[in-house]
């Protein structure tokens, strides 16, 4: 049994987001205050978790870790046109990587299509941040990993 390894599946979900090239910041925390400046910032935190019973056996539990991402821009700008679609094209990529590494170098695997109920998604909206107002979207992405803990009698 290897317990959760929750940071070394966020260090990993976090190393697709740096090494894309599309996020200006990326946070492991959910910022509270210090509004991020110009173009896109990715946080990334960890959310709820539950055991996993249609995996777990009679001998190990699985558990699915819900790790939570905010991808967020400056909701005034120049061409507005283009804030919805800029945070679109960035998930994308995002999601294009997470779809081509699904198992996180066998650290546990993203729930794509939500096995464990919720699937990997994503919601829109806005938020204020220092007074000012950002355009986020906010991501789900679940994360099973496999024989957390011993079951013994």
């Amino acid at each position: 049994m290897s317990g959760l390894g929750a940071r070394a599946i966020q260090d990993a979900l976090v190393s697709h987001a740096l090494t894309l090239g599309v996020f200006d910041r990326v946070n492991t925390h959910e910022p509270l205050k210090n509004a991020p400046g110009n173009g896109i910032t990715c946080s990334m935190w960890l959310g709820p978790g539950l055991p996993f019973n249609r995996r777990s056996g009679l001998a190990s539990t699985t558990v699915r870790l819900m790790f939570v991402a905010r991808l967020q821009t400056a909701g005034l700008q120049l061409n507005p046109d283009d804030v919805d679609m800029n945070l679109l094209d960035a998930l994308d990529v995002l999601y294009t990587a997470y779809h081509g590494d699904f198992t996180l170098g066998a650290l546990g695997q993203i729930d794509l299509l939500g096995s464990a109920g919720i699937p990997l998604s994503w919601d829109t909206g806005w938020i204020v941040q220092d007074g000012k107002q950002f355009r986020a979207y906010l991501l789900s992405i679940p994360v099973l990993v496999d024989d957390v803990w011993e079951q013994t009698p």
